[in-house]
């Protein structure tokens, strides 16, 4: 974009029309109040205002409807852009940064800062604390609007507002982003990273894509379909409203379904998955893995490693499938009880290669095993008068009617795929700079202001 750049210093006078070649005017080191629109009658170009640098003290600077270029420089800076897609940079200090209408670009600077990016799609970068002193701690919002928001380094607290909103809980400068960060995608379909750290995210409304990354991650997925991913770290995943698709990923994790039709995946790690409501498909992966499908007709698929699976007489009337059968395996029927000791296998048939066990409503399908195997697996509450039977273990049989692929055939590896795609191309393709190209300054900038504009 062809751009005019004045020096300070260079004298107007008002005229009623002027034409250029120039697409943008850069007005450095003016005052607002020095150079206003209502000097100029017609623009065959858009001005840009820019208020910069500002002072070492608690300074506030109000944008223009063009689209302005400010930076606050030091101290506790209030800075509203107003209309126009403008460029905003706190600078040191804690400051209060605000877009407000049009698609801004906001640095939140150095310090404790509140940024507000109002209607627009919105890019907002958090502080880069590891660059000057401490861990900052940003609260930022993007508002309205499709906004992409970088939480920056120390603990942050982002919310995307409505709009489909991409936040990286990452320092984009550094690439990287170990603090506890809290963040909330709240309406549209968002997509979130939270990175290193022991994160909180939630995704609101809306079909979600929610990733921890490294830490111990709590991950609530809200209404909607969403599509959840611990990654590294001892993680707590709930997807809520919808029908969820959640991946545990490394480690132990604590999954759950809550409502809808869920589909669970454990991963590596001994996990504990719980459906909830809804036909949930469960499946336990690496580990000794305990998977309890609650309310509804669930699939239970163990993977490897030992796996407890739990029935309760609680979850009422339905239809339970369990297959992937390992050594080692536990069946526990909670509530269930029968009349003396040695009636304790009563409602155990078997139909062709499979074994139902069936009472009060509930039934329980194994798939690939004897009938022998099942009991010497199942173990039972009973009355408080009665024994408890020692558990007993699965001895024989491994046969699969379910696998990983059958129970999530395509949404798994889309999802790990996206992640990959998401990490490169918001996080390691991309530095500081590359969102500060295509306008230039004349005149005497300031080191500070020129460094945090990617101009030198």
């Amino acid at each position: 974009m062809p751009q005019a750049k004045f020096l300070e210093g260079t004298m107007f006078s008002s005229f009623s029309s002027f034409f250029s070649q120039f697409d943008r005017f850069v007005f450095n080191k003016f005052e607002n109040e020095d150079l206003k629109l209502s000097n100029f009658l017609t623009f065959n170009a858009k001005p840009v205002f820019a208020s910069f640098p500002g002072t070492s003290g608690d300074d506030i600077l109000d944008g223009t409807a063009a689209s302005d270029t400010m930076a606050g420089y030091g101290g506790a800076d209030t800075i509203h852009g107003f209309a126009g897609d403008d460029i905003i940079s706190g600078g040191i200090g804690n400051d209060s940064l605000f877009g407000d209408e049009g698609a801004d670009l906001i640095y939140a600077g150095f310090g404790a800062d509140t940024v507000r990016g109002g209607p627009g799609d919105d890019t907002i970068l958090g502080s880069n604390a590891a660059d000057v002193m401490g861990d900052d701690v940003d609260t930022l919002f993007g508002d309205e609007g499709a906004d992409l928001i970088y939480a920056g380094e120390g603990m942050n607290t982002v919310h995307g507002g409505p709009g489909a909103d991409i936040i990286v809980g990452a320092d984009l400068g550094e690439g990287m982003g170990d603090g506890n960060d809290t963040l909330s995608g709240d309406e549209g379909a968002d997509r979130i990273y939270g990175f290193g750290g022991d994160d909180a995210i939630a995704g609101g409304a809306g079909a979600d894509f929610l990733v921890g990354g490294d830490g111990d991650d709590t991950i609530f997925g809200g209404a909607d379909d969403d599509t959840i991913s611990g990654g590294a770290g001892m993680d707590l995943l709930t997807g809520d409203l919808g029908a969820d698709l959640i991946y545990g990923g490394a480690d132990i994790d604590e999954i759950h379904g809550d409502e809808a039709d869920d589909i669970l995946l454990g991963g590596a790690g001994d996990d504990m998955i719980q459906g909830d409501a809804g036909d949930d498909k469960l499946y336990g992966g690496d580990g000794l893995d305990t998977l309890w499908g609650g309310v509804g007709d669930d699939i239970y698929v163990g993977g490897a490693g030992a796996d407890n699976y739990l029935f309760k007489l609680t979850d009422g009337m339905g239809v339970d499938r369990v297959s992937g059968f390992t050594v080692g395996d536990i069946f526990t029927l909670e509530g269930f009880g029968f009349a003396t000791p040695g009636d304790a296998f009563p409602f155990i048939t078997t139909l062709g290669s499979n074994v139902v066990y069936e009472k009060d409503g509930i039934k329980i399908v194994f798939y690939g095993v004897t009938e022998a195997v099942v009991e010497s697996a199942l173990v039972l509450t009973v009355p408080a008068e009665l024994p408890t039977p020692e558990k007993a273990v699965v001895s024989e049989g491994d046969a699969t009617e379910w696998s990983l692929d059958s129970l999530a055939p395509d949404r798994l590896a889309q999802f790990l795929s996206e992640v990959e795609v998401m990490k490169a191309e918001y996080i390691e393709e991309h530095d500081i700079g590359d969102y500060y190209h295509g306008t230039d300054f004349m005149g005497d900038v300031d080191p500070y202001i020129a460094e945090t504009f990617g101009l030198i």
